[in-house]
């Protein structure tokens, strides 16, 4: 049974209500606080899309002055009168209205370098995304199967405090009938407070399980009670048909060659700057007076620019673009060094965990029986309270390496999946949707 947490760790559920990994990940994928923000720069990065597409395509402005004129005569001459009088105001009303219209005709392939890099720049990042999200989710399996293995250390700590409770009364009763001295029987209880103790270790570390696991579902609060389902039984292929699929599934290998692309276009940009560019523009203009014979004006202009003299930038843009440009053929070239080391980490830790697994069996039937034998020779005055103690020791520890081992296969198991891309792959497509 899991103790489960008050207040916000735990939702007031009912007890029979478990969490399944599979709900924890829908969870994470909802409300997962590093995945809503890295969402919404994938947003950000689609409007630059939008704006260097804006740049290709033609510009309309359109604008209207209105003006007022006033003149005033400060003083005038009336001829009749012979004398000198105060001036007159006189006003002027005009307005017009301009619209422009304007179309770049030829940049060298600048712009549509451009919005290409952006398209890049957006598919990378989806493609992190992609990645980063399986992370996440593996982080969630973590921290889930890190409750399931809190839960087992309770119930192993529970059954090593009956077997030192169980000892001490078999103690008292010998030391009662006088067939022992007062020393193992206080042996015996140091060891059930011990266990007593270990146990409410047990009970926190549960405690802290679930608010990590709460962190990564995004805080919200969870049920009491987990549920695994992933079996420990895995079976191996090739570890090259591994370092294969890394190589096709991994979204953030796949992202570092969008990056690769992403740099090559931008030299070719800056390679663009080299060369003539080409607008042309159409003006329209209304008034509201007839300017000559006519109440509008047309005017159709072209313009053609070359840079003549940059004061060097040109040319340094294009050496940073190179280097960037080797950055990421190096950043790609490292990334496959990573896939192949990451893979063989997975690979082999599954292969050891596997057989770890066995041997730890055997040592807990092992230790299961040394008990048995131990106690039933205490019994007979063959065995001292020491040999009892180790016994249990001995067989509270085999078990909880036993679980121990046991969660970390699963966890492996999930690791390889995620080293070669295809952890929650099918979810995933289904749920990221942009």
């Amino acid at each position: 049974m899991i103790f489960g947490l008050a207040g916000l760790l735990v939702a007031p559920l009912a007890a029979e209500e478990k969490l399944t990994l599979e709900e924890a990940y829908t969870m994470a994928l909802e409300n997962n606080h590093t995945l809503i923000t890295l969402r919404e720069q994938i947003k950000e990065l689609g409007e630059d899309v939008t704006v260097e597409t804006s740049r290709i395509l033609p510009q309309l402005e359109v604008s209207a002055t209105a003006d007022r004129r006033r003149d005033r005569q400060a003083f005038g001459y009336d001829p009749d009168a012979e004398k000198v009088v105060p001036g007159s105001a006189t006003t002027d009303d005009s307005w017009r209205a301009t619209a422009t219209l304007s179309q770049p005709l030829y940049r060298a392939g600048q712009l549509l370098s451009a919005r290409q890099i952006a398209r890049l720049h957006r598919e990378a990042a989806e493609l992190d995304y992609f990645y980063e999200t399986q992370q996440v989710l593996y982080h969630v399996a973590s921290q889930f199967y890190g409750v399931e293995l809190a839960r087992k250390q309770i119930e192993i700590f529970k059954n090593m405090k009956e077997r030192a409770q169980t000892q001490l009364e078999r103690s008292e009763a010998m030391y009662e009938e006088g067939m022992i001295t007062r020393t193992p029987m206080l042996r015996a209880r140091v060891q059930v407070a011990e266990a007593e103790r270990e146990l409410e270790r047990a009970k926190n570390g549960l405690q802290l399980r679930l608010s990590e696991l709460r962190r990564e579902l995004g805080g919200d609060p969870i049920p009491a009670r987990v549920e695994a389902r992933v079996e420990t039984e895995v079976s191996l292929e090739s570890i090259e048909t591994y370092f294969e699929s890394a190589r096709s599934n991994r979204r953030d290998y796949l992202g570092t060659e969008r990056k690769l692309d992403q740099a090559r276009q931008r030299v070719e940009m800056e390679l663009a700057e080299r060369y003539p560019s080409i607008d042309a523009q159409l003006t329209g203009t209304h008034y509201d007076e007839e300017v000559g014979d006519e109440d509008q004006e047309w005017v159709v202009s072209g313009t053609v620019s070359y840079p003549l003299f940059s004061g060097g930038r040109i040319e340094a843009e294009i050496r940073r673009a190179r280097a960037i440009h080797r950055q990421a053929e190096a950043g790609l070239g490292r990334m496959n060094e990573d896939l192949r080391v990451q893979v063989e980490e997975a690979y082999r830790d599954v292969q050891t965990r596997e057989k770890v697994l066995q041997a730890l069996e055997q040592e807990v039937e092992a230790a299961d029986e040394n008990h048995r034998e131990v106690t039933a020779k205490f019994e007979e005055g063959l065995a001292d309270q020491v040999e009892v103690s180790d016994a249990i020791t001995i067989l509270n520890e085999a078990e909880l390496g036993l679980a121990s081992e046991q969660i970390n296969l699963k966890l492996d198991k999930l690791a390889l999946e995620l080293a070669t891309g295809q952890f929650q792959e099918s979810l995933l497509e289904q749920e990221l949707k942009f």
